[in-house]
Parts: C-alpha cells; structure tokens; sequence
C-alpha cells in the first residue's frame, strides 16, 4: 500500500475540488465503528507536469483492458 501512494503522490497535485471557481473545503468526518476511516471527499487530482500526465496516460493504455482475478479468486474452496 505504500508503494501505491507513494507513486500517486510522485505524479499527483492533490487539492481541494472546486466548484464555481471556489475552493470546496472537505467536511472532516469519519466512519463509525471498530474500525473507523475518512468518508468519502471530493479531490481535484492534476498531474504534475507534462512527462507525469505521459507517464500516467501510457499506464492507463497499457493495462485498462486487462480483467481483475476475480473469478479465480472465487473458485477457490476453503
């Protein structure tokens, strides 16, 4: 998992979405229960630079044809 957000946060700006030219502030809440995380919020991702857009297009043709494993995964018996 720390790969994954490492590599996001190398081509990624992440700042607030905006709506109507306006910064929309995120609304702090979280989950309930024994295992709590962050509710879902509305980011405005923007690539850093040109060679980080190249970079995140050429993944995106590479692999989004590609199907998951879960069909397998549900074929195993435990």
């Amino acid at each position: 998992m720390y790969l994954t957000i490492a590599q996001n946060l190398a081509v990624f700006n992440i700042k607030k979405a905006v709506e109507n030219g306006k910064d929309v502030e995120p609304i702090v809440s979280f989950s309930q229960g024994i295992i709590s995380h962050p509710l879902p919020f509305k980011p405005n991702l923007v690539p850093r630079s040109a060679k980080a857009e190249a970079l995140i297009r050429s993944v995106e043709e590479d692999y989004s044809i590609m199907e998951s494993d879960a069909k397998e995964l549900l074929s195993i018996n435990m």
